[in-house]
């Protein structure tokens, strides 16, 4: 993909514009009100595929957990050193307590965070 010039012309002379409003980021006070979620992506060889359906039988080797939707950007700003405050619902269960650890970690304040119940999609 090519950037058109006059484009490219406007990002080289705002870098240091850019780059004093990055500096000034841990001044900065956000409150991100979202859809908290968890992204969850599982690592694995493929053994075969089910003979009942179409699906495929893998190894498990890891899952990884990322902040997903809302949570996402609140992750982002707070790496970015912004002072953040999360106000949404998080379950009641393993991936709300991974998702809280998560937000803990980066100094993300989550006391608007509501705890849901279980969620719909684990069982």
């Amino acid at each position: 993909m090519r950037l058109a010039s006059s484009f490219t012309e406007k990002l080289v002379a705002s870098t240091d514009r850019l780059f004093e409003l990055l500096d000034r980021f841990p001044q900065g006070r956000v409150l991100v009100v979202g859809d908290l979620g968890l992204d969850e992506f599982l690592t694995g060889q493929v053994e075969r595929i089910s003979r009942e359906a179409p699906v495929l039988i893998i190894r498990h080797q890891k899952t990884d957990q990322v902040p997903g939707g809302g949570a996402n950007a609140i992750y982002n700003v707070a790496k970015l050193g912004a002072q953040v405050k999360a106000v949404g619902l998080v379950g009641k269960d393993e991936q709300g307590r991974a998702l809280r650890n998560i937000f803990a970690a980066v100094g993300v304040d989550t006391a608007g965070n509501f705890a849901g119940r279980r969620s719909p999609h684990r069982h």
